[in-house]
């Protein structure tokens, strides 16, 4: 009976040995399935960083990229507004070198003009001086010719002295042949009487005798001119 008992109790033993071994073997297979099961997790956890990095690297180089082609429009804005300053500046440099350049002319036009109206204004004063004299010359030859025409009213003859012209001898002949005596002696007798004798002798008492006397020496017989008669010598 104790042999028995002790084989049953080995045997119970061996079981009890064998359902534990049996135990750990299955808690080892689900074990080792849950940790694969789990390394597959992170398997496709992994899978899903390395993704998600891709991305964000992708994101940081589009920035980046985008950050370099917002500096390189920057760059281009920043030279064309550059140079658009640079052409408004020469375009301003153009227009004042075209206004300076106007204003000279100008200028030029304006000193023409001036001098211009300055040569109108001298002859308009030369053709006024000229004027002037001439009405002086009139003035004078009217003074003049009055004059002579008094004297020769008065019997005193010509106060500068008679000219006596180079003319022919055949012209003075033929002069006092055409003109009639009766002619010049009826004129003389007219003009002696519509004188007033008092304006005659008014006249020959203002004038001194020694003057006339000295005038009268001065000058010839030679120069007298046969017409007048000797009370008008």
């Amino acid at each position: 009976m104790g042999t028995v008992t002790v084989t049953l109790v080995a045997t119970a033993v061996v079981v009890v040995a064998t359902g534990i071994v049996m135990v750990a073997l299955a808690m080892a297979v689900v074990m080792v399935a849950i940790n694969t099961v789990m390394v597959a997790i992170n398997t496709v956890v992994v899978a899903i960083d390395m993704v998600m990095v891709v991305m964000v690297a992708t994101v940081m180089v589009t920035v980046a990229t985008g950050i370099i082609m917002m500096t390189l429009v920057a760059t281009a804005v920043v030279v064309v507004a550059v140079g658009i300053v640079m052409v408004a500046l020469a375009m301003g440099v153009v227009v004042v070198a075209i206004d300076t350049v106007m204003v000279a002319i100008d200028m030029v036009m304006v000193a023409v003009g001036m001098v211009m109206v300055a040569l109108a204004m001298a002859v308009v004063m030369v053709a006024t001086d000229m004027l002037l004299v001439a009405t002086d010359m009139l003035l004078v030859a009217t003074v003049t010719l009055a004059l002579a025409m008094v004297m020769l009213a008065l019997g005193g003859g010509w106060p500068m002295g008679w000219p006596r012209w180079p003319r022919p001898r055949s012209w003075s002949r033929s002069r006092s042949r055409s003109r009639p005596r009766s002619w010049s002696r009826s004129w003389s007798r007219s003009w002696s009487r519509s004188r007033p004798r008092s304006w005659s002798r008014s006249w020959s008492r203002s004038r001194p005798r020694s003057q006339s006397r000295s005038w009268s020496r001065s000058w010839p017989r030679s120069r007298w001119p046969r017409s007048l008669s000797r009370c008008q010598r």
